[in-house]
């Protein structure tokens, strides 16, 4: 079983004091009673303060308060971008899209107060430029700004704990991290409905449809939550 401890110190072990420099000090001090790491198959062994699985809003915040904090962290993530489905197939995108929807709608709307306009038109190609560059991409790299900032690193790979205390990081930057607290930030992904395979382009998941090649004429959304809604 896995067991892994809040970033936070109790304060009662520190006689009822739990300031920065005690954390720190108690971090430093699990660390150098590690002993000598030896290589590991070619793996790259380090020792970090806390390691952060999840680059979604949930870990980088705290990534970034953990290094405000004066402890070493890294953050691992399979897409070594901050930001999570949130900024790059979610809340982001979607509310760009929404931006477009309601200028158009306030386009219909002057006629009220007798402005008109011609018959817009939806440049879907650089609409998605402008999504991808312009919104998802100004805030991908100020998130990657902030992290550089703060001194928090970004792993690329996927996250598996050995034990309490470690993890092994798969893919393109394979290394193995011992830690002296982990932060569990994983998010979530679309939820497949049992028996229906997502391979006709008239069914889609909430991702794919925020990339749609043209506007249907008709659409049925199933699902009336916030994700159904937008």
């Amino acid at each position: 079983m896995i067991v892994i401890r809040s970033f936070w110190l109790r304060s009662d072990r520190w006689g009822g004091r739990c300031d920065v420099t005690r954390r720190v000090y108690a971090c430093h001090a699990y660390r150098s009673n590690c002993g000598a790491v030896a290589m590991v198959m070619g793996d790259l062994v380090r020792e970090v303060d806390v390691a952060v699985v999840g680059g979604g809003p949930g870990g980088y915040t705290a990534a970034f308060r953990c290094a405000e904090l004066g402890l070493e962290t890294v953050v691992v993530d399979a897409d070594k971008r901050l930001g999570g489905v949130c900024l790059y197939d979610g809340c982001i995108p979607s509310k760009a899209l929404l931006h477009v929807a309601a200028v158009l709608d306030e386009v219909e709307r002057a006629k009220e107060f007798g402005v008109e306009f011609g018959r817009p038109k939806i440049a879907l190609d650089a609409l998605a430029k402008w999504k991808a560059e312009r919104v998802v991409g100004r805030l991908s790299r100020g998130l990657a700004a902030v992290a550089k900032t703060k001194g928090v690193e970004v792993i690329g790979g996927r996250a598996v704990f050995e034990d309490s205390r470690g993890l092994r990081v798969e893919g393109e930057e394979p290394q193995k991290i011992r830690f002296a607290h982990a932060i569990i930030a994983t998010g979530s992904l679309p939820s497949p409905l049992p028996g229906m395979a997502l391979e006709s382009p008239r069914i889609m998941d909430s991702t794919a449809a925020l990339e749609l090649p043209d506007v249907p004429e008709r659409l049925l959304v199933i699902g009336g939550g916030y994700v159904g809604l937008e």
